[in-house]
């Protein structure tokens, strides 16, 4: 089975890069059905845990980063290729409480939104508000972190590209992130454009 890798997101305060470990997760996520298979889970046991998640671990099992540089991402925004070189990642981190929130895509039609490792609970019927205009988002629970899928084509993609601010708000309404998305039109349009055209 082909993986791919959704190496993104989940920036350190001071570093934007992401973990060997992180990439690996992704990778498995994106080369299997989803977050709940057992290939999935096989992939993430057998690659990204032990001496496969190492720095030790042997170059040629691990996803290298694609060779062209990414374009200038605007202020808060971190862009670029996955591991693989096949998909883009368009990641924001929140102006009140550094949470990211990531958008990956492969030119295959997968699309995902992406939240921070760090929120906990099961997801479910969450919303994005922008500019006070909800969008509703079901998030899954993976193991790490909160997934969901979404066209590429979503009025979604207009709203943040176009938008002043967005809001992250729970389950229950309760506010989770803030984001700032002057500049999302230059982050999220080129990852777009490379993914489908």
């Amino acid at each position: 089975m082909r993986l791919l890798a959704l190496a993104l997101l989940l920036p350190t305060m001071a570093e934007a890069q992401v973990s060997d470990i992180q990439r690996c997760i992704w990778a498995c996520l994106a080369g299997s059905p989803g977050n709940t298979s057992p290939e999935y889970h096989q992939c993430v046991s057998q690659r990204c845990t032990g001496e496969a998640a190492s720095t030790q671990a042997d170059p040629q099992s691990a996803p290298e980063v694609a060779p062209h540089p990414a374009p200038q991402p605007p202020a808060g925004w971190t862009m670029g290729p996955t591991t693989d070189g096949f998909g883009q990642f368009a990641n924001l981190i929140a102006t009140d409480n550094g949470l990211s929130f990531a958008y990956v895509c492969y030119p295959d039609g997968r699309s995902y939104f992406i939240l921070d490792d760090r929120l906990d609970g099961p997801g479910g019927a969450m919303h994005l508000e922008i500019d006070g205009t909800r969008y509703f988002m079901p998030f899954a629970r993976s193991p790490d972190w909160l997934t969901v899928t979404i066209a590429p084509g979503a009025p979604l993609f207009a709203a943040l590209m176009q938008g002043r601010q967005a809001r992250l708000l729970g389950t229950t309404g309760d506010l989770i992130s803030t984001y700032a998305l002057p500049g999302a039109d230059r982050a999220l349009g080129p990852v777009l454009r490379t993914c489908f055209g």
